[in-house]
C-alpha cells in the first residue's frame, strides 16, 4: 500500500541571540527592551532568523492587548523560498507619549 500523505513544507526558525524568545504558537516577543516614542515608527528586534520553503507564508499582525493601547504593527509578510530572513516588527505608537517594551513582551 502506498503512502500518500503529503509532505508538509517545514518552517525553520534559529534564535540569534539568548534574548530572542522563540515563538509559541505563533507569538512573536522583542528580543530587547525598547521604548517606542509618542507618534512615531520604532523597527523592534526579534533576534529571530526564518527559514522559509516555498509555497509558504508567513503573516504578521497586531496583538489584540497592543491595539487598545494606541500601538500598532505594520501587517507583514515573509514568502518562501526565502533562507535566514532576520524578523523586525515595525510599530507605531500613536499616542502622545512613550510606550515601553519590556524584553520578551509579546508583539506579533
Amino acid at each position: 500500500m502506498a503512502n500518500n500523505t503529503q509532505q508538509v513544507p517545514r518552517v525553520l526558525v534559529n534564535r540569534v541571540s539568548e534574548q530572542a524568545v522563540f515563538p509559541c504558537g505563533g507569538i512573536i516577543s522583542s528580543a530587547k527592551t525598547i521604548t517606542l516614542p509618542g507618534r512615531n515608527r520604532t523597527l523592534v528586534p526579534t533576534d529571530l532568523r526564518f527559514i522559509i520553503p516555498a509555497g509558504v507564508c508567513l503573516h504578521f499582525a497586531i496583538i489584540p492587548d497592543l491595539s487598545q493601547q494606541s500601538i500598532s504593527v505594520d501587517q507583514g509578510y515573509i514568502c518562501g523560498p526565502c533562507s535566514d530572513a532576520l524578523v523586525w516588527v515595525d510599530m507605531y505608537n500613536r499616542s502622545g507619549s512613550n510606550f515601553e517594551l519590556k524584553a520578551g513582551d509579546h508583539i506579533a
